[in-house]
C-alpha cells in the first residue's frame, strides 16, 4: 500500500504532469526494453481465474518477443482488447500495439506497466474492469486501480496521451451491471483529475434496458464484428480530435 501511495504522490507532485499546467514535452526518453520490464512468469495475481493464471504468462511471453516501439500507441486491456486487430483498424499515425490479455483484471494491468513506460508511447488506451466484475474487487478498488494505472504511466511517461474507456455493460448476468455503473460513475472524475481523456464506450454499447446491445454480442460479454465496428468508430473519432498528435493523414 505504501508503494501505491508513493506512485500517486509522485504523480501529483510531478511538474511535468499535464494536470500541473506545465508542458510535458521535454521529459522522458525511450529506453531499451528487457526482461526486467515484464512480470515474472511465476507471478500470481489474486483476482485471476484459473484460465487467466495460465493465459497471462503465455501472453507476457508473446510481448517479450514483440516489444513496444518508441512512441507507438498501446491498447491496454483484457480479452475485449486482445480479440481485435487495432493496428489494422485505427486511423492513427503510429503503430498500434495490442496489449490485451484475456481474463486480466485491473490488478494484472498494474504490474505490467514497465514495458509501457520504457517505450514512452504516443498514447495509451485503457479498457479494463470487466473481469473485476467477477472478482472480489469492489467497484471502489477497481476504480482505484485504474487511477493508479493512469498515475503510473503519466509519472513515468509524461508525454503520453491517456484515454480511459468506460467499462462495457454485459448481457449474460444483468445484475453485474450495477457494479459496471458504479465503476463508470467514478471514471469521469478520475480521468479529469489526471488529465486523461474519457471515452464513453458504455453509452455506445448499452441498450434501453441497461444491457450490452444484443447485436454486439454472442455470449453476453464479448463483442461481435458489429460491436467492434462501433467501438472502432468511436475511437477513430477521438483520435481525429487529437489532430497533430495521433490522427493520420
Amino acid at each position: 500500500m505504501a508503494t501505491e501511495m508513493m506512485v500517486l504522490a509522485a504523480f501529483y507532485a510531478n511538474p511535468a504532469n499535464p494536470a500541473s499546467g506545465r508542458d510535458a514535452q521535454a521529459t522522458g526518453m525511450c529506453r531499451s526494453i528487457g526482461p526486467m520490464d515484464y512480470p515474472a512468469s511465476k507471478l500470481r495475481i489474486g483476482t485471476h481465474t484459473a484460465f487467466a493464471r495460465e493465459h497471462y504468462p503465455h501472453r507476457i511471453e508473446e510481448f517479450t518477443r514483440t516489444p513496444l516501439g518508441c512512441g507507438d500507441i498501446v491498447m491496454l486491456g483484457d480479452s475485449l482488447t486482445e480479440r481485435h486487430d487495432w493496428n489494422g483498424s485505427l486511423k492513427a499515425k503510429a503503430i498500434v500495439h495490442n496489449r490485451g490479455i484475456a481474463g486480466d483484471t485491473t490488478d494484472g494491468v498494474l504490474v505490467r506497466l514497465d514495458e509501457v513506460i520504457a517505450a514512452q508511447p504516443r498514447a495509451v488506451f485503457v479498457m479494463i474492469g470487466t473481469n473485476d466484475l467477477w472478482s472480489a474487487n469492489s467497484a471502489k478498488r477497481a476504480v482505484g486501480n485504474i487511477e493508479k494505472i493512469i498515475a503510473t504511466v503519466i509519472c513515468g511517461s509524461p508525454r503520453t496521451r491517456i484515454f480511459v474507456q468506460t467499462v462495457l455493460p454485459i448481457r449474460s448476468e444483468p445484475e453485474r451491471n450495477i457494479k459496471v455503473r458504479a465503476i463508470n460513475a467514478k471514471l469521469r472524475e478520475v480521468a479529469s483529475s489526471q488529465g486523461a481523456v474519457l471515452i464513453d464506450t458504455y453509452s455506445m454499447a448499452v441498450d434501453g434496458n441497461g444491457l450490452l446491445k444484443a447485436e454486439f454480442t454472442d455470449d453476453g460479454v464479448h463483442l461481435t464484428a458489429a460491436g467492434y465496428a462501433a467501438w472502432v468508430d468511436l475511437l477513430n473519432g477521438a483520435i481525429a480530435e487529437e489532430r497533430g498528435v495521433l490522427a493520420g493523414g
